[in-house]
């Protein structure tokens, strides 16, 4: 939820409070929208945008399998327990 405030679409980055404005590079969002701005203009900053988001899908598609995993094994030790 934070994202929606924190990539520069909604609000100026300059207008957030600080501790929502370090969020500003780590969210994906922000460079989805360097990305657009880049190509409707035809400024650099395309390749960046596209480069990093290229970069993070794996990342956070293997940390979402890994997330999935765990929660599938804990529910199994659960239910072992509560069958015991």
């Amino acid at each position: 939820m934070l994202e929606l405030f924190t990539f520069g679409g909604a609000y100026m980055i300059q207008t957030l409070p600080a501790p929502l404005r370090w969020l500003h590079p780590l969210a994906g969002m922000t460079y989805e929208r360097e990305g657009l701005l880049a190509g409707f203009h035809g400024v650099p900053g395309f390749a960046h945008a596209l480069t990093v988001m290229i970069a993070v899908t794996p990342m956070t598609a293997a940390g979402s399998v890994l997330l999935q995993r765990y929660s599938l094994k804990r529910r199994a030790r659960e239910r072992k327990v509560a069958q015991s």
